[in-house]
């Protein structure tokens, strides 16, 4: 999951989730939609917001917050349900 060309794939993925959504609730949905087809629950949403704004400053740069949504879009892709078909 470390390799250059996942991380190269994440950025993309936030690339793509970001575009177009101001608001970082629509764009932790989009990661979780893009990601594992489904709307993140309750107690998700609010541990991917916590880690986000935990994970940038005030004064971070777009790239920064876009690598922030790429480290996530990485750990969505680090799960069994990502990786399996049920």
């Amino acid at each position: 999951m470390n390799h250059p060309q996942v991380i190269e794939q994440a950025r993309f993925a936030a690339d793509l989730v970001m575009a177009g959504k101001t608001s970082l609730d629509d764009q932790i949905t989009s990661a979780y939609q893009r990601s594992l087809s489904r709307a993140p629950k309750p107690q998700e949403r609010e541990l991917a917001n916590d880690y986000l704004e935990a994970s940038v400053s005030g004064n971070a740069t777009a790239e920064d917050r876009r690598d922030a949504m790429a480290r996530l879009i990485q750990t969505l892709w680090a799960t069994p349900e990502f990786r399996f078909i049920r």
